[in-house]
């Protein structure tokens, strides 16, 4: 007969063992697991991550390095550091011309940095403490938010010089382009507002009054409207896609702090901070479905399409979170160490990959999802004009002059599709249907 102290110490190991086996399960039903972390110098303080396909490579800016690190998507090595301006901390990259924008926080410019090289081509005066970049490739500009000078410079992407330098409302946050690339959007944190620019005119249109402090912003939406996290005001206004109004006001589980689009269920994903969760949000209707538990100060957000997952940053849980896009729960939780501040991601589809940034680490975790990503096109062979399978890797061309719908084999949607060429590198390998109005051809996605 064993004693009740024994007995204790028995039943705490049996609870132990059946909470490592749970997470275990979990983790290999979710096909996630923490790959390595990438070391870098002592007190680099990372702040953005960002993969460039063309090259595939990671960046990633550490402010307190005054640097731009390069490390290799395939192998995870490091392989460069970028000497950028002081106190580096957001980026964007240009793929038409290769190139990464990076702001300098107290040099008050902008480095391009050319991805050939991994080298810095240009430095651009932009204002005071520059904080966000968005880009319009259908402009050919990037804007720069600078919260100091209250200002959106605009930079003429041939060029690399500042076209003109637009007056904004009191200490801009977020800048964010919508779908069309026709409209730019600055959130106005201290004067409750967002200001609307022309991207194509370089010009303000107007400025929208959407609440209290207005923090970052989401233009990615299939419907072309616009999102702009409250953050005092615990809200989300919604825009329509030329800025000319607010058409609802959404509220959230408190403190939104990040905004992510999740393109498969059309559903907008706001981490709510003081609320530790989710505040998920169908984006057909503009309605809130519910809130979900994320951690202990939900920080940033990641959509990884390929996979309809959505990872997010548990800051002061020090943790990563991932959660089922479709059910919309977790489904992976993975601590990455004591006081080490997870904070900004990046996706890696080719290589299955995803990147947080641990800013009080200095280092970069690297998760790994086991199912298959980034797959594309090898030949770029027209679809919907023949009956046989088409085998597609990169691009899906679609012929004709109609729209179509690319199902999988239970007739779930994954993707709708537009005359032309269609990037198809997030879907996963497999056999798909594609929907048109006379035929349903066969299409063998593969890697």
């Amino acid at each position: 007969m064993l004693s009740e102290g024994a007995q204790l110490l028995s039943r705490s190991i049996s609870q132990v063992r059946a909470l490592i086996l749970a997470t275990l399960a979990c983790t290999l039903a979710s096909g996630q697991y923490l790959e390595t972390t990438i070391r870098l110098p002592d007190s680099a303080w990372p702040h953005t991550v960002l993969y460039n396909p063309a090259n595939k490579q990671v960046y990633c800016s550490a402010g307190n390095r005054d640097t731009v690190y390069v490390v290799d998507g395939g192998t995870n090595a490091l392989v460069g550091r970028i000497g950028v301006g002081d106190y580096p901390t957001d980026m964007v990259y240009d793929p038409a011309g290769n190139k990464i924008y990076c702001t300098n926080w107290y040099s008050g410019t902008v480095s391009v940095i050319d991805c050939e090289s991994d080298s810095v081509v240009a430095t651009v005066p932009v204002g005071d403490r520059p904080n966000s970049l968005c880009l319009s490739a259908a402009a050919g500009r990037v804007f720069c938010a600078s919260s100091g000078s209250d200002s959106v410079a605009v930079i003429d992407m041939s060029a690399d010089t500042v076209i003109v330098t637009l007056p904004a409302g009191d200490h801009p946050t977020d800048v964010a382009c919508n779908a069309a690339g026709n409209r730019v959007f600055c959130a106005n944190s201290r004067t409750n507002d967002v200001t609307v620019i022309d991207a194509h005119g370089d010009s303000l249109v107007r400025t929208l009054a959407v609440g209290s402090f207005p923090f970052v912003i989401e233009a990615g939406a299939a419907s072309g409207r616009v999102y702009v996290a409250c953050q005092w005001g615990d809200t989300i206004a919604v825009l329509n896609s030329s800025g000319d109004s607010v058409l609802a006001r959404l509220p959230t589980a408190g403190w939104p702090r990040a905004l992510c689009y999740n393109r498969i269920e059309n559903k907008l994903y706001v981490a709510c901070s003081s609320g530790d969760s989710l505040t998920i949000i169908d984006a057909g209707p503009d309605t809130v479905l519910y809130s979900v538990y994320a951690g202990d100060w939900p920080f940033a957000l990641l959509c990884d399409p390929g996979h309809n997952k959505v990872y997010c940053a548990d800051f002061e849980g020090d943790s990563v979170v991932v959660f089922d896009g479709s059910a919309d729960t977790i489904i992976y939780h993975r601590f990455v160490g004591q006081g080490q501040g997870p904070r900004e991601f990046a996706l890696n589809p080719e290589y299955g990959r995803v990147y947080v940034a641990l800013y009080y680490e200095s280092a970069i975790a690297v998760f790994r999802d086991t199912s298959p990503a980034a797959i594309g096109l090898e030949e770029k062979q027209p679809v919907g004009e023949s009956s046989v399978p088409v085998f597609v890797r990169d691009m899906l061309v679609l012929g004709g002059e109609s729209n179509a719908t690319l199902l999988d084999i239970s007739g779930r949607k994954v993707l709708d599709l537009i005359p032309g060429a269609n990037d198809i590198r997030q879907v996963v390998p497999g056999v798909y249907f594609l929907r048109e109005r006379s035929a349903t051809p066969k299409v063998v996605v593969q890697r």
